[in-house]
């Protein structure tokens, strides 16, 4: 039979006490593994907090000390006494078997933590009142903070980190990896090495420039080389951006798609294109209303069960709505959004893309080529993105321009390199970007 008890061991937490109480020296060894919370029983905990406060005001925390530390706080007669403390000491092992206990200690409390995020989440999910976005939202955050403490690694020196970044070098040098993953764009791939897992890509024009035709080739591109990507649309629906991937991939006129006016095999070549989806891990999600919060929630769930998740792109961020919370002003709200998403980027260690709409202030310019003070509502936009794209088109503002069909990819910023102008052809008839070169 199983027990109901939570799990914990009352054994490992007195050795492990007693290691530390008979030599101090060895702290250092676990002081970034082990917290006070790890420790199932009171009295334990109690005294490993005055061990640790000890450590911070650089105190050797021996026996006699901590003692003396307790019993100053009025704390020495609740965790046994001289006695219990002593007893401790005598249940010293050894330093060798410090840190597999510590990291035991650690185990359990990640195993008591599941256990009760998941009898809360029962409770809650029979409450017919509950929010069920807002059980999920906190379910799904808990256990996410758990599995990243689970997997957390002891800081190491940086000799370690150096002798990786080397093998990563080697590995470029002999293979030509991308130190970031491909967009599908060689010509963005050179400036930008590839979008890098955990960085936030902003992209920013002015209405009717392409950022969803781009943002959305682009994802179909990074899901074609097998690598999930999840794409927010809270703009157009599923149907009408699969409808814009569909003429881009047959070439055919999305305007000839949406009245169904249809020349001699295109709808064939429709067909054809329809069965090259067949397999590409692109995953729309266009539920209206969505929140910050659900935005993280859904990621954080597909990357649980897609470790390979290649992008997230999230169109616009104009359009998300910040759920319960209240601010002040929009500036405040969107500061907060770009925020989760950047935090949200390094947790799942995905490249997160968002797309922003620019201020109007770009039209009162003679050059209206964006710049990054344009970036609306927030100047935390540039703040949090590590990378920020501009996409510009002359012949929307001059439509007899030399450059019709022509666009500029402006990257305005770039956290880990080179800033620079990609120049593009644009077929706006069937909403598709191509590289000059190869076009």
């Amino acid at each position: 039979m199983k027990s109901s008890l939570p799990p914990a061991d009352n054994e490992i937490e007195q050795k492990v006490l007693g290691i530390l109480l008979y030599a101090p020296e060895n702290l250092f060894k676990v002081a970034d593994i082990l917290r006070p919370e790890y420790f199932w029983n009171q009295i334990h905990r109690i005294i490993f907090e005055a061990i640790i406060e000890l450590h911070r005001q650089n105190i050797v925390p021996s026996l006699d000390v901590v003692i003396e530390h307790l019993n100053r706080a009025s704390k020495l007669q609740a965790v046994g006494g001289r006695i219990y403390l002593n007893e401790l000491t005598a249940s010293f092992c050894g330093v060798s078997a410090l840190e597999y206990l510590s990291t035991t200690l650690k185990e359990y409390y990640v195993k008591r933590t599941v256990i009760r995020t998941c009898q809360e989440t029962l409770k809650k999910a029979h409450d017919t009142g509950a929010d069920v976005h807002e059980i999920l939202e906190v379910a799904t955050r808990t256990i996410g903070d758990v599995a990243n403490l689970a997997t957390t690694e002891m800081p190491r020196p940086i000799y370690h980190a150096a002798q990786r970044t080397l093998e990563t070098i080697q590995e470029r040098m002999v293979n030509g990896v991308l130190p970031g993953i491909e967009t599908g764009f060689e010509s963005i791939d050179y400036v930008l090495h590839g979008l890098k897992p955990g960085n936030l890509i902003t992209i920013a024009a002015r209405p009717a420039m392409g950022k969803s035709a781009f943002s959305m080739q682009m994802a179909y591109q990074i899901a074609c080389q097998g690598r999930p990507v999840l794409f927010f649309s809270l703009e157009m629906t599923e149907e009408e951006l699969v409808q814009r991937l569909l003429a881009m991939i047959a070439r055919i006129a999305h305007s000839s798609l949406a009245i169904g006016n249809l020349g001699p095999g295109q709808f064939e070549s429709l067909q054809q294109a329809a069965e090259k989806l067949n397999g590409v891990p692109l995953i729309v999600v266009d539920a209206g209303g969505l929140t910050t919060q659900d935005i993280v929630s859904v990621c954080r769930r597909t990357k649980f069960e897609n470790d390979d998740l290649g992008a997230v792109v999230i169109d616009h961020i104009g359009l998300v709505n910040s759920g319960k919370t209240k601010f002040e002003n929009r500036n405040l709200e969107v500061s907060a959004m770009t925020r989760s998403y950047k935090l949200l980027a390094k947790q799942i260690a995905t490249p997160v893309i968002e797309l922003s709409q620019l201020s109007r202030a770009v039209e009162a310019r003679m050059d209206k080529r964006p710049m990054l003070s344009d970036l609306r509502d927030s100047g935390s936009i540039e703040q949090d993105s590590d990378v920020v794209i501009f996409l510009y088109r002359d012949e929307y503002y001059n439509p007899e321009t030399e450059r019709r069909g022509e666009a500029e990819i402006i990257i305005a910023k770039n956290r880990h390199g080179a800033t620079g102008t990609v120049e593009m052809l644009f077929q706006n008839s069937i909403t598709k970007f191509l590289e000059k070169r190869t076009a």
